[in-house]
């Protein structure tokens, strides 16, 4: 159990003392599998094949099927050699490939025997473009591996790129992993995705891992050593600075959700039960200033504190916040601030369960004391170092030789450790080196301050005994309590306490200035739903009740009155092979005034110059439901087929509308985006219709609780005739990337 060390908190100060107080996926298969005949075999018998073989598929299972195969032999005599870089070059498949997909070509670009059955790679992505396409803050990250591979990097960045036609863009980072093949393997599933990354955020793929004092040195509530599994989830790059949390309280206090008494901040209209955070008024520890109803970063010994850690926070206080991030992203707020209760139902900001605060900060290492491996030095965090533990290497003792100003607390800025050269003239530092060369104190995930700098909260109520009886999947603590979990370690913990398995118990409405918090999100590997692939109908004017112009309701709808939209649209079944299956949605439009009437085979007069056919989401068969923005949706995607003949003038747009429950209703109109060229409807081909959902949003529309959707053909506010002709609509689906 590690220090936390207090300014007004009943806990001692030593630091030797302790006391009670976290779009694309591509599938490698690696395996001993001979596929032919085997120039040599291992001890058990298992041809020694360098295998790798990937498949390419969209994240939301729009199958692109990239085929790429590439084998090495490995020779006898080669057990003490390298052996050379392996190359594997993949396109994707032309036959399944959709209209501005993109290439991949996935290069192993080291390729090293590290012992007789264990082999290291080092891999990067390389992005050719077939036409364009825009990655904004993405990674292609692994969530799943097999049991005898060891994962040391597993992230390709991107970053915020655009890639022009003809262009490419090479990753900016490499993965690193090495497969021990010690044991016959049998063909194991990688599962790699290209995923959007939140700010600030860091993707940790799930997995299972060893959780506890697994080397004998730490304290005996990490006892017993025990395995846990947990999901895939998204973490704080940083520990929450006091420019961050700053921010949440003046939008607090502007919203009433919050009150200040004797510079204590508490949840509004609860007295003083449930405290957030300390102001400077009420502890010098505190970072941050209130004065006239306005909340400050303060600036320690000449330099700003606003990227330093927010110190002086209560449990309560970083719950508070989690809630508000959500709420400020559209996202579901996971707190109940009347029970404090998480419900780990909803997808927004929380507090890290124990479990996933050890399995994130051991970044995907075995058997190692702290981030990054097995000792620790000042380059590297910022601690209380000490000659009493031998894993503390560094040259420096003491508090850390930068930060220690003789004003309490030592923090530094987050994320200071990342191996780059440092320069007094940025920092402000209060320490005498004009320049300090760091070492990254990042871990293999790319997390910083795991240890050092601040305790973070977590979620789960603390008990010392929990290990003997946590679930091994996904455990979230116990159900009460009186202490709540710190992970981590501070700018005054000794090495000891600065070790991964650490645990330290602290009472909820507490706070210190040495604990802060940063917050997780869980990540949700689901598919974008289907909005309609025009299969599932019954064949036209045979059977009734579910067939296209049924559900999609043209002019005369099912002849019954009052069905339909009188508009100038007739829908029907398209039994020719179109994208996506074996039928397709034929839509004629004819924007003249005059309806075909296929009940009574006559013209009927109507007096709208325009064609629309309107679907209530209720009745479609996909079963989509009202909510179309689950799993962070961003794209109606929607595939049309124009005829040479089809009038397409100004006065006949082709249009999308969305109408939510409550009766608010917009349109998004083909030409406005990139690449539309509304002449795209007089050409005998297909053409991938892309929509920003945000363009429904913007205009007051719900995605979340829609009621109908409809597609059209000119202006509802037409007094002048308009063209006729015939579309063809396919595989309409939701999608989080293009």
């Amino acid at each position: 159990m590690g220090l936390v060390f207090g300014d007004s908190q009943a806990i001692s100060g030593g630091v030797d003392m302790r006391n009670r107080i976290l779009a694309l996926t591509v599938v490698l298969f690696s395996g001993g599998v001979c596929l032919a005949a085997c120039p040599s075999a291992d001890v058990n018998g298992d041809c020694l094949v360098n295998f790798l073989d990937f498949h390419l598929m969209a994240l939301q299972g729009d199958l692109l099927d990239l085929h790429t195969m590439a084998s090495q032999w490995l020779q006898s005599g080669e057990d003490d050699a390298d052996t050379e870089p392996l190359t594997l070059l993949g396109r994707v498949d032309i036959q399944t490939a959709k209209p501005n997909s993109f290439a991949v070509e996935f290069v192993v670009v080291d390729k090293q025997r590290v012992d007789r059955t264990v082999f290291a790679y080092k891999c990067e992505v390389i992005l050719e473009n077939m036409s364009s396409s825009t990655f904004e803050n993405v990674q292609l990250v692994m969530v799943s591996w097999p049991d005898n591979m060891t994962i040391i990097d597993p992230h390709v960045s991107f970053g915020d790129a655009r890639i022009g036609p003809g262009e490419s863009a090479a990753s900016i980072d490499t993965c690193t992993f090495t497969v021990d093949r010690s044991e016959p393997i049998n063909r194991a599933e990688i599962i790699w995705h290209l995923i959007p990354l939140p700010a600030d955020m860091v993707f940790i793929p799930g997995g299972t891992f060893v959780m506890g004092d697994n080397l004998g040195d730490g304290y005996w509530d990490e006892l017993p050593v025990h395995t846990v599994t947990v999901d895939s989830f998204y973490i704080g790059k940083y520990e929450m600075t006091n420019r961050q949390y700053c921010d949440y309280l003046n939008s607090a206090m502007a919203h009433g959700l919050i009150s200040v008494r004797s510079g204590i901040v508490y949840i509004a209209g609860l007295g003083t039960s449930y405290p957030y955070c300390y102001t400077s008024t009420s502890s010098s520890y505190s970072q941050i200033a209130y004065s006239g109803g306005v909340f400050t970063v303060r600036s320690k010994a000449g330099r700003s504190m606003a990227n330093d850690p927010m110190v002086q926070v209560t449990w309560y206080g970083a719950v508070a916040y989690s809630n508000w991030r959500s709420q400020q992203e559209g996202k579901e707020q996971c707190y109940n601030l009347s029970t404090w209760n998480c419900d780990f139902l909803k997808r927004g900001y929380r507090l890290a369960t124990e479990a996933e605060w050890e399995y994130a900060a051991r970044g995907g290492l075995a058997r190692k004391r702290f981030p990054w491996g097995n000792d620790i030095y000042h380059a590297q965090a910022n601690y209380h170092s000490s000659s009493s533990y031998s894993c503390d290497k560094g040259p420096t003792r003491g508090y850390h030789p930068l930060w220690n100003d003789g004003i309490e607390p030592y923090t530094s800025p987050v994320g200071f450790f990342d191996g780059t050269m440092k320069y007094k003239t940025d920092y402000q530092w209060p320490g005498s080196p004009t320049s300090y060369q760091t070492v990254s104190g990042g871990n293999n995930y790319g997390l910083y301050d795991m240890a050092g700098n601040v305790f973070e909260w977590c979620n789960d109520w603390y008990l010392s005994s929990y290990y003997s009886s946590s679930p091994t999947s996904n455990p979230t603590g116990p159900t009460t309590g009186t202490y709540r979990v710190l992970r981590g370690s501070g700018w005054n913990s000794d090495a000891i306490s600065c070790r991964v398995a650490n645990r330290v118990d602290f009472r909820p409405g507490n706070r210190d200035g040495n604990i802060g918090f940063r917050v997780v999100l869980d990540f949700q590997e689901c598919e974008a739903p289907l909005v309609d692939d025009m299969e599932s109908y019954n064949t036209p004017w045979v059977e009734p009740g579910n067939n296209i112009y049924e559900i999609w309701r043209d002019g005369i709808g099912t002849c019954t009155p009052g069905s339909g939209n009188a508009t100038g649209s007739m829908v029907n079944e398209n039994i020719e092979v179109f994208v996506g299956g074996a039928q397709s949605m034929r839509y004629d439009y004819d924007n003249d005034g005059m309806v075909f009437n296929p009940c009574t085979m006559t013209y009927d007069a109507r007096p709208y110059l325009y064609s629309k056919a309107e679907a209530q989401i209720a009745a479609l068969p996909s079963g989509i439901g009202p909510n179309w923005n689950p799993c962070d949706t961003t794209l109606l995607v929607l595939n049309f087929y124009g005829q040479p003949d089809n009038v397409v003038d100004e006065v006949d747009p082709l249009w999308v509308e969305l109408k939510d429950t409550a009766g608010n209703s917009a349109k998004v109109v083909y030409g406005d985006g990139e690449g539309e060229d509304p002449q795209h409807l007089t050409e005998a081909s297909w053409h991938e219709w892309v929509i920003d959902m945000a363009d429904f949003s913007e205009d007051g529309v719900d995605v979340t609780d829609l009621a109908s959707v409809a597609i059209g053909v000119g202006w509802e506010d037409a007094t002048a005739p308009g063209g006729s002709g015939t579309l063809n609509f396919d595989e309409i689906r939701l999608a989080t990337s293009r």
